[in-house]
């Protein structure tokens, strides 16, 4: 079958430009396909009506800027780097699962990502579509090298998703969208597409759901489609890939027809849509993407603006920044307690150590040590080194600022606590209004 109508002339053909066209692709499909997991907005998708802005994205794209940003960085998966950037970027918020959500808080935490990861239920590792879903942009980077994209799409699923049917769905959804992405300079249709996603793609339950998925090219009926290969609602990649790619090649130059199909099947509707909305965005580009939807989707992390650096990138001024406990410069823009981690000495911001310095906590090192190695070497913890950097023009030293002084400086036994101020700022010790003082 051939699904293939529309010309794209002139679309950018180099590695950057098709994995940032999937990435806006996923972020568009993903902020638009969660916006129908709000009751109201159902009957806007059975009449094809766009909901209000803004569409803001979940979890799916915000680890898929982790691996762009990364790939751009190093020009290849670095494990050990992806899952420190996953768990530095972790928003609780964003609608990570409990898994998911517990896994990065440990990693944060010092734990080890390799095995938290095999970790998971039961030591079988996760089997869910969480690797799948953030994969499109890092496959889109290979158009002419299928093979990379699989080898590289197993390693990115490795940090969090050991599973070997997790792994195999990363590795379809990969290949679909350097496939998809070689469409810019050559014909690609559907069949050539799911070919090639069936010869790379270990044997597992995805593979076979895929083959399926391939018999029922010549249907056009969405509902049976989900109903025999899944729409996601297991959050399963056995129930979500196939599905997926059944989605993307028989629209694959049609974004948002594609999109509509996707989400009008239900289920895990961010998940499917982030990632049929990465594989086509592989072929049709940015230019694609209906303007109007792009407009009302969230845009994506500052930090990722320029595929520069995430801690070059500040968009608040230092009058709304607060210092880090550690070193002092003000750097953190989220709120106290966040457990925002400080580009300068890779300090987690964790409020119960700010008031029991001599505590670990979510840092593997107490505040007083921390502050020592800092002086040290520049860094809180030894292991932290590599993701430290100068401090920038604009993130002085809070004019108050010193290290704790044992001398001068008393906290209080953490097995008799006062109750908790009102005014988190309290809670410096360097401050005149630091409430200890006040109390004692």
């Amino acid at each position: 079958m051939v699904f293939h109508s529309r010309s794209f002339d002139n679309l950018p053909t180099d590695p950057t430009a098709t994995a940032r066209d999937a990435l806006n692709g996923l972020a568009v499909g993903d902020a638009f396909g969660a916006q129908f997991f709000v009751p109201d907005n159902l009957p806007a998708l059975r009449d094809r009506q766009l909901p209000d802005a803004p569409w803001p994205w979940t979890d799916d794209t915000e680890m898929a800027c982790s691996i762009h940003q990364l790939v751009m960085l190093r020009g290849e998966v670095d494990q050990d780097e992806l899952a420190h950037s996953f768990a530095e970027r972790h928003d609780f918020d964003r609608g990570y699962g409990p898994a998911m959500n517990r896994m990065l808080r440990l990693v944060r935490q010092g734990g080890n990502w390799r095995e938290l990861a095999a970790g998971l239920f039961d030591g079988q590792g996760s089997w869910g579509n969480g690797a799948a879903m953030r994969v499109a942009p890092l496959g889109a980077r290979y158009p002419g090298d299928p093979e990379q994209a699989a080898r590289q799409a197993a390693l990115s699923a490795e940090v969090t998703h050991t599973h070997p049917e997790a792994i195999a769905g990363t590795v379809a959804v990969a290949v679909a969208a350097g496939r998809a992405a070689h469409g810019r300079t050559e014909p690609v249709t559907a069949t050539d597409l799911f070919a090639t996603v069936l010869d790379l793609t270990p044997p597992s339950r995805v593979r076979d759901g895929i083959a399926q998925a391939h018999t029922l090219l010549d249907q056009p009926y969405i509902e049976l489609a989900a109903h025999q290969l899944g729409n996601g609602r297991q959050v399963s990649a056995v129930d979500t890939v196939p599905f997926t790619l059944w989605c993307a090649a028989r629209h694959l130059t049609d974004y948002q027809s594609a999109l509509w199909a996707t989400a009008s099947a239900g289920g895990d509707v961010d998940t499917t849509c982030a990632i049929v909305g990465g594989i086509v965005a592989s072929r049709v580009g940015t230019e694609g993407i209906p303007a109007l939807w792009r407009d009302r989707t969230e845009t994506l992390p500052a930090w990722l603006h320029g595929e520069e650096s995430w801690d070059t990138v500040h968009t608040t001024t230092v009058a709304n920044r607060h210092p880090c406990p550690c070193c002092g410069h003000l750097v953190h823009d989220q709120p106290r307690g966040s457990y925002q981690i400080c580009p300068v000495c890779f300090w987690e911001d964790d409020l119960s150590q700010l008031r029991w310095p001599s505590r670990t906590g979510a840092n593997r090192v107490s505040l007083i040590e921390a502050q020592r190695n800092v002086q040290r070497f520049g860094a809180c913890d030894q292991r932290d080194l590599r993701f430290t950097r100068r401090p920038l023009a604009d993130e002085p030293l809070d004019p108050l600022w010193r290290p704790i002084d044992p001398h001068q400086d008393s906290f209080e036994d953490p097995d008799d606590p006062a109750p908790w101020p009102d005014y988190q700022p309290d809670l410096y010790w360097y401050r005149p209004s630091f409430w200890r003082r006040q109390n004692d």
